[in-house]
């Protein structure tokens, strides 16, 4: 799948798979906002959520040629902010 949503970046470009990105969070924006509301079921839900999934794999793909180690570095966020949560809860760590 990888190397699919590759070839869209190189076949596209950059800044319009950036564009598609903005254009896809903000679809899902609309979509949490209407299931809060009861205007929307769950396949629409979960169609945005995986077109949200496949441009976030393609921005890492196009940010990872300009920054080294950023999959890398986006995983430590990721641990950092999940650190967070846990010290929120109150949780131990298994």
């Amino acid at each position: 799948m990888k190397d699919i949503l590759k070839k869209a970046v190189d076949t596209w470009g950059e800044d319009a798979q950036i564009m598609a990105a903005i254009q896809e969070m903000a679809e899902l924006i609309k979509e949490l906002t209407d299931i809060r509301r009861n205007r929307t079921d769950e396949n629409k839900l979960a169609s945005e959520i995986a077109d949200v999934q496949i441009m976030l794999e393609q921005l890492k793909y196009i940010f990872s040629k300009k920054y080294e180690n950023f999959e890398k570095i986006i995983e430590e966020e990721k641990n950092k902010k999940i650190i967070k949560i846990i010290n929120k809860l109150n949780c131990k760590i298994h």
